[in-house]
């Protein structure tokens, strides 16, 4: 099996287990510490001499705010605020940290993703702070200090940890890898509290089917635009980089933020819808990869 599909098959799992124990929404307060953790442990791997950004990576900077502010403001003007927010916490999420492993995996740029992966974190830092209390509808100074306060725990602390642990022990550049497993059980945990808050949500105030549908059929518009309009900015050479880069996102961040400022509970459904999409669409990709034979070819070919 494929690392591809063992992911494919854990996120099934735990959206089942926290399906069937909703009450363990109850320890829902971990899921900060689990992003915090999750992303240091990615950091003390980086290699900052390889980080080379170029035109591209600014192409996919910008693509990926204007994916979560244009979602966000079709549907508004569309008079639905709810399916805006839920649209804009979809697309403005970072790139997700294990799409450089997806892109390794099928022997592309790894340097390339890993420079796009530490670019998105900072300007998604920088941005949501900025864009947020427009979007919420809740403008004022305060707010946007708290949620610049958060946002900057969630992704810059990991990485000024991760700088100076690697200063203190030079050892620790290889825990990263060493770490893959825990990092691995750091993200399925996470996923079975989102799901738990899910569905004791859902359980709880009633919500119907054809409430949670347009909030899923959205989240699969942003998802496939995200992979499309990635695919179409690489194209030729870095098509399958770029798809990777703005189509698979960490949306655990921005479940946790909707969970935290949203003020209907159907917002956070979208991102959580958005980690099914990319998940079983990278199982699939793979999937074809695999079975093409792609992966028997030792050099890696521009594409």
């Amino acid at each position: 099996m494929n690392p591809s599909a063992i992911r494919t098959a854990a996120l099934v799992i735990a959206f089942v287990i926290g399906g069937l124990f909703p009450s363990l929404s109850r320890l829902d307060y971990l899921l900060q510490w689990n992003i915090v953790l999750m992303l240091g442990i990615t950091f003390l791997g980086l290699q900052l001499p390889k980080l080379k950004p170029n035109r591209l990576h600014l192409h996919l900077i910008a693509a990926n705010i204007l994916l979560g502010v244009a979602a966000w403001g079709i549907l508004r003007l569309f008079g639905e605020p709810v399916w805006a927010e839920a649209a804009f916490f979809c697309g403005i999420a970072p790139m997700a940290t294990s799409a450089p492993v997806i892109v390794k995996l099928m022997k592309g740029n790894v340097e390339f993703c890993v420079t796009a992966l530490v670019l998105s974190q900072l300007a998604i830092t920088v941005a949501l702070p900025l864009l947020m209390p427009y979007v919420i509808g809740d403008v004022h100074e305060g707010l946007f200090l708290d949620i610049a306060g958060r946002v900057t725990s969630l992704l810059i602390l990991p990485a000024l940890a991760a700088l100076i642990i690697r200063r203190i022990w030079p050892a620790s550049r290889q825990w990263s890898g060493r770490l893959a497993d825990v990092s691995f059980s750091l993200w399925i945990f996470s996923l079975i509290l989102i799901a738990a808050r899910a569905a004791s949500t859902i359980s709880s105030i009633h919500i119907p089917w054809q409430a949670m549908a347009p909030i899923a059929a959205i989240s699969f518009i942003v998802c496939a635009a995200g992979f499309l309009l990635g695919y179409r900015i690489g194209y030729p050479h870095y098509k399958r980089e770029c798809s990777q880069s703005l189509g698979q996102k960490n949306t655990i961040i921005t479940i946790y933020l909707a969970m935290t400022y949203a003020d209907n509970t159907l917002v956070f459904l979208g991102p959580v819808f958005y980690v099914i999409y990319h998940n079983l669409f990278n199982a699939l990709q793979m999937h074809l990869y695999y079975k093409s034979g792609a992966h028997r070819h030792k050099e890696h070919i521009p594409r």
